[in-house]
């Protein structure tokens, strides 16, 4: 019987006034080369993903629903699919207790997703509540 394996669906999330070194996307792709990238679409951190894959392969860009959402519930329900539609989350998280990178990241964690938690582009890395 042969199996069709499914590339690993890669999400990120990320505060909109931080971004990463660029060192770090590079690892990601490299120690996934197949996978498919997801994000949000937002400036910031998303934006800094999409800048980053968009000439290596294609990512998904998946916005919230604001007409089917009220504008603070949109983006969260974003962020849920994306953490239900990937293998593995990716934030960029600098240990704020409330937003929405804290809620996906609390969220991934409930459901069992993985996360890795990157370095801010000053060098700062924090770990999320818990």
């Amino acid at each position: 019987m042969n199996e069709t394996r499914q590339p690993l669906v890669i999400g990120f999330t990320g505060h909109r006034d931080r971004t990463c070194r660029l060192e770090q996307l590079s690892e990601i792709a490299s120690r996934y080369p197949d996978a498919v990238w997801i994000h949000g679409g937002a400036p910031g951190f998303d934006s800094q993903v999409e800048e980053f894959i968009r000439p290596r392969r294609p990512a998904i860009t998946l916005r919230p629903d604001y007409k089917r959402f009220e504008p603070r519930v949109a983006p969260l329900r974003r962020n849920e699919d994306i953490v239900h539609l990937c293998g593995l989350l990716v934030a960029l998280y600098d240990g704020r207790e409330s937003g929405g990178t804290a809620y996906t990241v609390r969220y991934a964690r409930s459901i069992g997703v993985p996360v890795i938690i990157l370095q801010d582009s000053d060098g700062d890395r924090h770990s999320p509540p818990i």
